[in-house]
């Protein structure tokens, strides 16, 4: 085993003039054998064991190879070989070799705290306070660990022998990035993340000055003139941006190593574009640049640090999900659990997922059953009273063991966010009627206007609620060929979902008239097809969106002029009508045991908006968005105020339960198990 990230990987070599590791790549997708965790030039994959498709993958690279033992590669299948898959190669083959395997089996001060008393911490922060900095979190290169990502390594070596890196050095560097990234890409799984490099060896004659005001900036700045892009942060940025179009990959970023003095041994900025790491790696030392890649990956992703003296807290909102450090030693319970993002382990918490855009989670957060609610804040239980004098009101209550405080959740439906394929824009709405309540596409703004649920129509309950896999329902073909053509898929037959907005309440509907350009809005609920949608899966994590009344398509303009419009088209076969859901939450009923009653809440503030339990309503008074916040820790909200749950903590108003606004403290989190 190469490392010790715990799983097999392999190499997949091509000979020269052979162009097959993007099929091959494909093979492995198409046989769900494996995937590809690095790529190094045209030629050379790095792929976790592909075990019985090992034939067929090899058959994409006729004259190639597919092996665990770099040794047993012929010089002739190396030879020609370009820089970048050389030093792939040779990384691996460090990494499968017995010194290596020894030496992470002894790393340093494994399993300590990043804050102990041994070593300096890695941070996420500019060190330098570089003027560009406050702007770098707003980048759309790393928002989310996904899919595929582009990794410049710069080694920036200078003119002395104390500067310059050898040429094992240089192995070691791509070694310890390869092990990192195999360990982290492949905590997002299934799906797993492809790394794609470029690697790029740039040797100044800038002598060092400890004294400089910027210690990056004086080789950073030279290095980028070299490569081409300029001066200063605004250099990495265009150098970043052109990587992912280079590459073709989804994401982004790029990573200094070098041995000239700088601010911190190892920094990077929450949401990138770079990295920075000394090559000695302070007391951690080289054999633990691996894991200290991996936790300031983490940063350029937007994850923080939940280590102590970080002063991190257990609020704030991180990551593409926006979600707290739950996991920070100063105020988890127990000083949280082992993470990268907390100490030098291969670990991982249930926060880091969601701060890195891959949760673990189920489609639902909460499987179907019996659970107690308890508050964060107080430690105390739901509960409701079962008489009328009281309004069957809801409160918490020390623990009683009994099912007064047992509450019976079954999901309704998802909540999701819905990006466009061909722009990677989030499905929108105006929220005012100056604008008709139009939608459109936005970029990505991490709030309830972008959040849409998602309900089926009309089935019966303890159907599943969440949509169609590849291979149920109608099939994007079925669609395609049968929309508008008479006597063939009529799509009243076909299951069709409702899709509303979470900030507004009004549900996806549109215009079926030239005059007004099909374009797509929010209405209050119509109750008839204008509203119901055909969800069809395409596959390559799209959908297709079909209007039940017309049979015509989602769309999205994509200028400016446009307003980034969404319309509704005839077919079109393209990206621009395929659509990623994204499930962000889940939607419930929650009824107590004892009294078979829902959970319910006033709407006004003469009841204090206080929650309730009611008989069966049918309505969204009674359903509520419940979203993972890790662990066992969760948010509640009405769907219909868009309100959390929250409760008084005091004897004087019966520790009653009520819906506020968002509060983002410990009274609205709520531990159900």
């Amino acid at each position: 085993m190469a490392g010790d990230v715990g799983f097999r990987e392999e190499v997949v070599i091509a000979p020269a003039g052979v162009e097959g590791v993007q099929a091959a790549a494909a093979q492995l997708v198409d046989e769900d054998s494996g995937r590809v965790s690095h790529q190094y030039g045209p030629r050379v994959l790095v792929v976790e064991e592909v075990a019985e498709a090992a034939e067929a993958v090899a058959a994409q690279v006729p004259g190639g190879m597919v092996t665990a033992a770099v040794a047993d590669v012929g010089d002739s299948l190396v030879v020609d070989l370009d820089e970048v898959g050389k030093l792939g190669l040779e990384a691996f083959a460090l990494r499968s070799s017995e010194g290596y395997v020894g030496a992470k089996a002894e790393r340093p001060l494994a399993g300590e705290s990043w804050d102990n008393d041994e070593a300096s911490t890695p941070d996420y922060h500019d060190v330098e306070g570089d003027a560009a900095a406050p702007a770098l979190a707003g980048l759309p290169t790393s928002a989310r660990l996904t899919d595929s990502v582009a990794v410049g390594i710069i080694i920036v070596e200078g003119p002395t022998a104390a500067l310059r890196f050898s040429d094992a050095d240089r192995i070691k560097v791509v070694a310890e990035v390869q092990n990192g990234l195999s360990w982290l890409g492949a905590q997002n799984s299934p799906e797993g993340v492809k790394f794609v490099y470029d690697i790029r060896i740039v040797t100044l004659a800038t002598e060092p000055d400890p004294a400089s005001l910027s210690l990056e900036a004086l080789w950073r700045d030279p290095t980028m003139r070299k490569l081409g892009y300029g001066t200063g942060m605004a250099a990495v940025r265009r150098y970043v941006q052109q990587l992912r179009v280079d590459k073709g990959t989804k994401w982004a970023y790029c990573a200094f190593f070098t041995k000239y003095p700088v601010a911190h041994f190892a920094y990077a900025s929450i949401g990138g574009p770079r990295l920075v790491m000394d090559f000695a790696n302070d007391g951690w030392g080289p054999d633990n640049i691996d894991r200290v890649f991996a936790h300031e990956t983490g940063h350029i992703f937007g994850a923080p640090d939940e280590y102590a003296s970080a002063n991190c807290n257990c609020g704030g909102s991180w990551g593409h999900f926006n979600r707290p450090n739950g996991n920070c030693a100063n105020c988890a319970s127990g000083g949280g659990v082992d993470c990268l993002m907390k100490a030098n382990s291969w670990a991982m918490c249930d926060w880091t997922p969601w701060h890195l855009g891959f949760p673990q989670g189920l489609p639902l957060p909460l499987a179907a059953g019996t659970y107690s609610v308890r508050q964060e804040s107080s430690n105390r239980f739901l509960d409701a009273h079962q008489n009328s004098p009281r309004d069957f009101s809801v409160v918490t209550r020390p623990a009683q063991n009994n099912d007064t405080q047992r509450w019976r959740f079954t999901p309704v439906g998802m909540v999701h966010t819905i990006q466009q394929l061909s722009s990677d824009r989030f499905l929108d709405a105006h929220e005012n009627t100056a604008k008709d309540y139009s939608v459109v596409t936005r970029g990505d703004q991490g709030d309830d206007s972008q959040k849409w649920v998602v309900m089926p129509v009309a089935v019966e309950p303890g159907v599943n609620r969440a949509l169609p896999d590849p291979g149920e329902g109608p099939t994007n073909l079925e669609v395609e060929s049968g929309i508008g053509v008479p006597g063939r898929l009529p799509l009243s037959g076909i299951p069709a979902y409702t899709l509303q907005q979470l900030s507004s309440g009004r549900f996806l509907d549109a215009h079926q008239n030239s005059s007004h350009d099909f374009s797509a809005v929010t209405r209050r609920d119509q109750r008839n097809d204008t509203q119901r949608w055909v969800v069809a899966p395409t596959g390559n994590d799209g959908h297709t969106v079909v209007q039940r009344s017309s049979g015509r398509f989602l769309d999205g303009l994509q200028s400016a002029g446009n307003d980034f419009s969404v319309v509704t088209r005839i077919a079109q076969r393209n990206d621009t009508q395929r659509w990623r859901f994204t499930p962000v939450a889940a939607v419930y009923e929650i009824q107590q045991v004892s009294s078979d009653r829902y959970v319910d809440a006033h709407e006004n503030s003469a009841n204090d908006f206080s929650a309730v339990t009611r008989n069966d309503q049918d309505n969204d008074t009674q359903r509520w968005v419940v979203t993972h916040l890790g662990g066992n820790e969760y948010t509640v909200q009405q769907l219909s105020s868009g309100r959390f749950l929250d409760a008084h903590q005091n004897s004087a108003n019966d520790f009653s339960v009520v819906t506020r606004t968002a509060q983002n403290n410990d009274t609205q989190r709520w531990t159900i198990a």
